[in-house]
């Protein structure tokens, strides 16, 4: 079979991209304008490096009051303090936020987060059509903070933590020194904060099961996990649902009923072999085997495409039911997913 390159046309890539989720889905079109919900983001970065170094022991409980087990998460999950009590906790708090390399990043960070507001309107956004969807269910906390190049999004109990520091651009000279590769940092910037922690706080929420094994479960799962972000963020460029550059998601477009040829003649769909799925469902620049257009885990691609035909030969299927849905071959079979040369 052939494959064909992306286009090339800038212009064109922007408009389908941007285009792509106005599918006049009623379940993505809603209006969440009365939904009397709003996020305020919890700054335990700056809470915590603004202090006085001094007093941490003093402040230690007020920030255990304020943030919970989160406070006590972050501490010992996030930033691996391994301390037994307040005391040595505070020394240890104390050599984290004094130590030269850790406290230029966060004055580079804070700098560039000075104001976060953008991010509360998005999120707050999200987390409407969120409740829109599920309206018993409550939005997460939503807190940043500063890990170290730990954890871009950790989420504990009801809380969703966010560091900033690995939204600092692909040009970031940290990066550059930590020596990630281009197709990871690529999309560690602010235009993709919010898609990158909501898509984060999904894939905990919505956990994958046990019986998530086969090439096909792995697709439908994460196809179901960007059908929400379509719900969530129905006005959001799908290059960022999905984390693709431009060219990458038009390739993608372009090559859909081959890559669904290549996984029948193959034979591949209901594999569980490791490498079958490291292969089309992990990171990395390209997926191996196919022209160096292709972007990694074209497997996510199939799968938002199956969960989306779907969805749209089921109009009676409700957001809750999808995310319920355990039988990926039901949702294959009831998609009639077939896309044409």
């Amino acid at each position: 079979m052939r494959f064909f390159p992306a286009l090339k046309v800038v212009s064109v890539l922007l408009l389908i991209s941007s285009c792509n989720s106005c599918n006049n889905d009623p379940r993505i079109d809603v209006d969440v304008s009365q939904i009397p919900f709003e996020i305020k983001i919890q700054r335990l970065d700056k809470d915590l490096f603004e202090k006085n170094t001094d007093s941490l022991l003093k402040e230690i409980p007020l920030l255990r009051k304020k943030y919970g087990s989160f406070f006590d998460a972050y501490c010992h999950n996030i930033i691996n303090m391994q301390s037994v009590n307040d005391t040595a906790l505070a020394v240890g708090l104390k050599g984290f936020i004094t130590n030269p390399e850790i406290s230029e990043i966060y004055k580079a960070t804070a700098k560039q987060y000075t104001d976060i507001t953008f991010l509360e309107k998005e999120l707050t956004d999200a987390f409407r059509h969120y409740k829109f969807h599920f309206p018993d269910s409550n939005p997460p906390v939503v807190v940043t903070d500063f890990s170290g190049f730990n954890y871009g999004v950790f989420t504990h109990d009801s809380t969703l933590a966010i560091g900033l520091e690995f939204f600092l651009g692909k040009k970031s000279i940290y990066y550059e020194m930590l020596a990630w590769p281009k197709y990871v940092v690529r999309n560690m910037n602010k235009e993709s904060l919010s898609a990158t922690a909501v898509k984060g706080w999904a894939l905990n929420k919505f956990e994958s099961s046990n019986e998530n094994k086969t090439l096909l479960d792995n697709m439908i799962y994460n196809g179901k996990i960007l059908y929400l972000m379509d719900a969530l963020f129905p006005e959001m460029n799908d290059s960022l649902k999905i984390a693709y550059k431009g060219a990458q998601l038009e390739w993608c477009k372009t090559n859909e009923a081959n890559v669904w040829s290549l996984f029948l003649e193959n034979k591949i769909v209901y594999s569980s072999d490791h490498n079958v799925l490291n292969k089309y469902m992990g990171e990395g620049p390209f997926t191996t085997g196919l022209p160096r257009e292709s972007p990694a885990r074209i497997g996510e691609f199939t799968g938002w495409m199956i969960v989306k035909k779907y969805m749209k030969e089921n109009p009676a299927i409700t957001l809750p039911q999808l995310m319920t849905e355990k039988d990926s071959q039901k949702i294959l079979g009831a998609s009639k997913y077939k896309p044409k040369k």
